[in-house]
């Protein structure tokens, strides 16, 4: 149901899934599929639910792993993309004043920093 929240966030999550067992399997096709339906699910969910840190930080991860995907598979500018909108969801919960936990909070710090920014500057 595309307008129960709560059954599409339990969907995103395990496509990534399916598209891991498929990727494993040989189906690069099909998993590509199953890891942009994903994708898209999360990023809806963080598009209706704006202020809701999780959905965000959902997104922020879905986005980290695609461009971790998209550089195993040498597409550079797709990734140089992934990672663009991972950023930008993350500096928008910092400067909204969320507190990210650990791994976001690392992965923000290094997104920032390879920018040639402090976190402080944001």
């Amino acid at each position: 149901d595309p307008s129960n929240a709560n059954w599409q966030s339990g969907l995103a999550g395990p496509l990534s899934g399916v598209g891991e067992v498929l990727q494993a399997e040989g189906n690069a096709n099909e998993a590509q599929a199953a890891f942009r339906e994903g994708l898209t699910i999360s990023r809806l969910l963080a598009r209706q639910h704006r202020t809701n840190p999780s959905k965000q930080r959902d997104l922020a991860l879905s986005l980290f792993l695609a461009c971790q995907r998209a550089e195993a598979a040498g597409e550079q500018e797709l990734a140089n993309e992934y990672i663009l909108e991972c950023y930008t969801v993350l500096h928008q919960l910092v400067i909204a004043g969320f507190q990210l936990d650990a791994s976001m909070l690392s992965l923000y710090r290094e997104m920032t920093e390879a920018a040639g920014r402090s976190p402080k500057e944001q």
